[in-house]
C-alpha cells in the first residue's frame, strides 16, 4: 500500500517552478506580479532555476535571469517528475 503525504511547501516550489517554464516575456509583468518569491528564492538556492532572487532592505525583490534557459537540468528533471512531460 503507498501513501502520499501532501506537502504544501512542495506544492508551493513546484508551482513556482511550473511558473518559470511557462516564463514568457510577453508576459514578464504578470510573472513579476503573480511570483512566489520567497519559492523562488529557494528554488534559486537549490539550483532548479537559473536567477538570482534577491530582496531589497525595503522588502520588495529583485530577479535576475543568469542564464538564457529559466530552468536548469535539474530543474527540467523537476518538471518532468510533475508532470511526466519534457
Amino acid at each position: 500500500m503507498s501513501v502520499t503525504i501532501h506537502n504544501p511547501r512542495q506544492d508551493r516550489l513546484d508551482e513556482t517552478l511550473l511558473q518559470f517554464d511557462s516564463y514568457s516575456p510577453d508576459q514578464h509583468v504578470e510573472f513579476m506580479q503573480s511570483l512566489d518569491y520567497e519559492a523562488a528564492h529557494q528554488l534559486a538556492a537549490d539550483g532548479l532555476i537559473n536567477c538570482i532572487v534577491t530582496k531589497m532592505t525595503s522588502g520588495r525583490y529583485r530577479l535576475r535571469f543568469t542564464g538564457s534557459e529559466h530552468l536548469t537540468p535539474k530543474g527540467r528533471q523537476r518538471i518532468f517528475e510533475i508532470t511526466g512531460q519534457i
